[in-house]
């Protein structure tokens, strides 16, 4: 038997192929409908629609379930393994070849077939393609199980108290010359300001702050009839998997968003705050249906046709800026301030809701104003629903949204996710997507082994020090002010002059004592440059 994968001599490849063993394994598969029982169990089951039938016909086990995890080197010539199909017709091998070919240079799975290399591998292209269309292999809760492991390998090199956040976007994946691409429609492209065919892709991520995981995925058509240019395919059965991501694919993105959450909490990935773009923030029931999952809204805002309650009156967001509150104590002279409001519901359920409904509905929050890079004129709203948080907490914690967009532009840019599938069934899209963003948490991963910053503890500790950099500068201000403090002292008449030196060299040594305690290396470039300065005053 040809051993499987002799590809994989490109190390960059195996290390990925390690990779795929250490998140993936049979029983997840078995969970997530990759593994089927004998035939005669399968064709019996009166759900199974006629196409279902012809597959389970071709490839299914006359043994029981194919539970071998496979490795990069096994041969195939396992004695303990059950007998069954080949070893190549297993889903762990598909999966292994799906999530490897990509980093071999091929930009297609049909281009890697055309390369030589790909004799090395048994399996036709034929039953690949079959794999990745099937309706009821369940690609979200794989991505779901895969991004849990991921999460817990993360968890042992962060802090406790790290932050953490799901953050929602959406991204255009384009397909401008397929008419037959199974529920494709006309969606609005924000970079390029038009209407264009194709999918929204629309994932949930986790983030640190400094590393961010795909969790949940989904794709969407379009809500409205008009917009869709291929309907959905015949004869797919709403109760597979395959006819659910069918039916999410045609819902109202909102609603989207919070069952998407709903599955990433109920699966145990908790955060404590929620982030979105504007689009998604100016929808009030929205953020309440965040808030009431338990997670603390942050977003962005704009002007739309949403309101606000302050003081019991109806106001517009712009209407707001002249309610500002000054920030005390704030270093960032960008930050102008902040406005708090009560959030209400949306107008179709406010109008259900009697007056006592609607009052307990409306949840307390605060807009941040931020005047825009680069512009005196130009402000930004940012939402937020924790009022513990200061503003400058507010626009530091909402930064980490954009890693959201810097996952994107990997994905497309090395991970071939708009032009690496050329498939019109949904299933193929979606199972290539789903791809993509597990091969973006292998690559997070793979980065974390090889970075010696993630040995022991030394990873969290040199993460603080970066975390807090703001204090170097600011000890480093305190320090230009004392060589400046004696001259100002004698010119108000508070010291005696001649006493100057022994005075800067008190509060030098006053500050030098303040931090003996931190341990981060940053400490000890502040404490040289206190030296420095002393020298002077000797």
């Amino acid at each position: 038997m040809i051993a499987p994968f002799k590809f994989l001599n490109n190390p960059h490849v195996d290390s990925f192929s390690f990779m795929i063993s250490k998140l993936i394994n049979s029983g997840m598969l078995k969970s997530c409908g990759f593994y089927r029982k004998n035939e005669n169990t399968a064709l019996n089951r009166k759900d199974q629609d006629e196409n279902a039938r012809v597959e389970l016909k071709e490839t299914s086990v006359s043994e029981e379930f194919r539970l071998d995890p496979l490795s990069a080197e096994d041969d195939g010539k396992d004695s303990s393994r059950p007998v069954g199909r080949p070893v190549e017709h297993s889903a762990f091998y598909k999966l292994k070849l799906l999530l490897t070919y990509t980093f071999t240079g091929a930009a297609t799975l049909g281009a890697f077939f055309s390369m030589p290399i790909s004799k090395s591998c048994s399996v036709r292209k034929t039953i690949i393609y079959d794999f990745i269309s099937n309706s009821r292999h369940n690609w979200k809760k794989l991505l779901l199980m895969v991004a849990i492991k991921a999460i817990l390998m993360v968890k042992e090199v962060q802090n406790d108290q790290s932050f953490s956040a799901l953050i929602c976007d959406d991204s255009n994946i384009h397909r401008r010359r397929a008419k037959h691409v199974e529920l494709s429609a006309w969606n609005f492209d924000h970079v390029e300001g038009k209407n264009t065919k194709g999918v929204l892709m629309m994932p949930i991520a986790r983030t640190w702050g400094n590393v961010t995981l795909p969790c949940n995925l989904s794709l969407i058509s379009s809500s409205k009839a008009k917009n869709v240019i291929c309907e959905k395919r015949a004869g797919i059965d709403n109760r597979t998997s395959g006819g659910k991501r069918r039916v999410q694919a045609t819902t109202n993105k909102t609603d989207v968003v919070v069952d998407l959450v709903k599955e990433c909490l109920d699966q145990g990935i908790s955060a404590k705050y929620f982030m979105t773009d504007s689009w998604f923030t100016c929808i009030n029931q929205l953020v309440l249906d965040i808030y009431s999952l338990g997670l603390d809204y942050i977003g962005m805002d704009q002007n739309f046709s949403q309101y606000y309650l302050y003081n019991g009156k109806q106001y517009h967001l712009n209407d707001l800026k002249k309610f500002m509150v000054s920030a005390p104590h704030c270093s960032n002279k960008d930050i102008l301030g902040h406005t708090e409001v009560m959030i209400p519901p949306g107008r179709k359920n406010a109008k259900k809701m009697t007056a006592e409904e609607y009052d307990k509905a409306c949840i307390n929050a605060k807009i941040v104003w931020l005047r825009a890079r680069g512009s005196e004129d130009q402000v930004i709203a940012i939402l937020c629903t924790d009022l513990s948080l200061s503003d400058e907490e507010v626009i530091r914690s909402y930064s980490a949204r954009f890693n959201i967009e810097f996952g994107f532009f990997d994905m497309k840019h090395f991970l071939n996710l708009e032009s690496g599938s050329r498939a019109t069934n949904y299933d193929s899209v979606f199972s290539h997507i789903t791809m993509a963003c597990i091969q973006l948490i292998m690559t997070l991963l793979k980065f974390f082994n090889e970075d010696n910053k993630t040995i022991g503890s030394l990873y969290r500790e040199t993460t603080d020090a970066f975390r807090v950099k703001p204090l170097a500068d600011v000890i480093g201000k305190i320090v230009t002010m004392v060589t400046e403090l004696p001259d100002q002292m004698i010119a108000k008449g508070y010291i005696v002059k001649g006493k100057e030196k022994e005075f800067a060299r008190d509060v030098l040594m006053q500050l030098k004592k303040l931090l003996e305690g931190i341990s981060l290396y940053i400490a000890d470039f502040i404490l040289d440059t206190i030296e420095t300065v002393q020298r002077q005053f000797q």
